[in-house]
């Protein structure tokens, strides 16, 4: 509406001046038309008069002023006879000098005071008997005329405000029709993608610039809904690709744990069988028959939950986010990677402070993103060594969220600075083959990326490396 009201405004204001213009060279051409009329009046008055006063006045000077009085009782003209060359009353209201020309015969027409009041004089020279110069002097008060301007001067106000009304009306209206609806339009049409609203169309079909700029919005609205489409598509595929690929580094993980798992199981195994032979002994105490029974059962026990930890590692899950403590989720990893560390001579310590330090995410997913990098601690130290699990809370500026950084410390080998800028990438690995499959520091990316976090590490050759989990806090624990 604001483009359509200035478009008007605009309109009214040419409109304005060019009427105003015209209207003040009319009234002017009016007033001066009127002006020269009453001129020519008096001098057609005063020429038709003169013969008559100087011809009376040859045969009789008191008939001849008696004539000019009669003749000054009919109109509306204030007629006298003036003479030039006594001192009586018959003296003009002009003043002399400005009446020159009557003594060469001309019409003489000035502005005076006519009993107070402003007049319009006209001086038509009357050649008298013996050579006296006289004149009549018409006076015609300006009154009709002022009555005349006021008359004119108020129709032609009223006809230019008239139409400057219907101007501005008809330009406000046809501004309204042809811009502003069409462009509200365009800007509730605008709004509505920019709420993603893309199905929206504009309901504009002019034919002008208006009508070409709404096609192409529409267009532009049509091919951000099918690239919408498309992308919630490719979104949808990224997801299914990225779950089958964690659950593929799932199995890897658990394929590089069977070593440290049979050889956990194969203890229990052996501690049963011999027990299992105890009891076949028919001589055998009731008292150490209970023994290997009880011993049988705890073994037992020990193999299903290490296979039950396997179990649920290797399950897809579903996600579900909420408030994890640290110390519960470290203990969980460690715990289900405990039969490779005696294996290669590894050892792993657990800090964590403060001791109800909480995360905010999927249990599941964390717990596969830590175990991870666990595995790889361990992997990158073939000839033993100490694996550090530290968990803190950042300190954080006021009026901004709490972080936790977990960081996964090892001593082994370490990496180059060409190895550590590619090891987040896809299938990117330095293990031999059929040892790694190189999705395992992705799909850790991956997880604490998806958490709204980062992760970074440290490293050198022969120093370790340090890799620096930083999740969002989780909530206090309510009452």
């Amino acid at each position: 509406m604001k483009v359509a009201l200035r478009f008007a405004i605009a309109v009214v204001l040419v409109i304005t001046v060019v009427l105003s213009v015209g209207a003040l060279q009319w009234f002017r051409r009016e007033v001066g038309l009127f002006e020269e009329d009453v001129r020519r009046d008096a001098q057609t008055m005063g020429r038709a008069l003169a013969p008559l006063v100087a011809e009376t006045w040859a045969e009789d000077e008191v008939r001849a002023r008696r004539m000019v009085e009669g003749a000054n009782e009919r109109e509306r003209v204030l007629i006298r006879l003036v003479l030039f060359d006594t001192d009586a009353s018959d003296q003009p209201r002009v003043p002399r000098e400005q009446l020159g020309e009557l003594w060469r015969g001309a019409n003489v027409v000035a502005k005076a005071q006519v009993d107070g009041v402003e007049s319009l004089v006209t001086y038509v020279p009357v050649a008298l008997p013996g050579g006296r110069l006289a004149a009549l002097e018409l006076a015609e008060s300006m009154e009709r005329e002022r009555d005349y301007v006021r008359g004119t001067l108020t129709g032609v106000v009223s006809t230019t405000a008239l139409l400057i009304l219907l101007t501005g009306a008809v330009a406000i209206a046809v501004g309204v029709a042809v811009v502003g609806r069409p462009m509200k339009a365009l800007v509730e049409h605008a709004r509505r993608i920019g709420a993603g609203q893309m199905s929206s169309r504009t309901g504009v079909s002019q034919r002008d610039e208006i009508g070409e700029l709404a096609t192409e919005l529409d267009g532009m609205a049509e091919r951000l809904e099918r690239t919408e489409r498309s992308l919630r598509e490719e979104v949808k595929e990224r997801e299914r690709a990225l779950e089958q690929l964690r659950h593929a580094d799932k199995l890897a993980t658990i394929g590089r744990l069977a070593s440290g798992v049979a050889h956990e199981l194969g203890t229990p195994l052996q501690v049963i069988g011999g027990h299992a032979s105890m009891l076949a002994e028919p001589a055998l105490p009731e008292s150490e028959r209970i023994e290997s029974v009880q011993e049988i059962r705890a073994q037992a026990n020990r193999m299903s939950k290490i296979i039950r930890e396997l179990l649920d590692f290797a399950r897809r899950p579903v996600a579900h986010r909420s408030r994890i403590l640290v110390h519960g989720l470290l203990d969980r990893c460690v715990g289900m990677l405990s039969p490779m560390f005696p294996k290669g001579g590894c050892r792993i310590t657990v800090d964590v402070e403060p001791e109800d330090l909480a995360v905010h995410g999927d249990s599941e997913h964390l717990g596969q993103a830590i175990t991870n990098l666990l595995v790889n601690a361990v992997q990158a130290m073939p000839e033993g060594g100490a694996v550090r699990v530290e968990a803190r809370l950042e300190d954080v500026v006021a009026n901004e969220a709490g972080w936790v950084i977990i960081s996964v410390m090892d001593e082994g080998v370490g990496m180059t600075a060409d190895v550590a800028e590619r090891v987040f990438e896809p299938f990117f690995t330095t293990k031999d083959v059929g040892q790694g499959t190189g999705l395992g520091l992705s799909v850790v990316h991956g997880i604490v990326t998806e958490h709204g976090g980062t992760i970074g590490l440290d490293t050198s050759p022969g120093c370790g490396t340090t890799f620096r989990l930083r999740l969002p806090v989780g909530a206090t624990e309510p009452a």
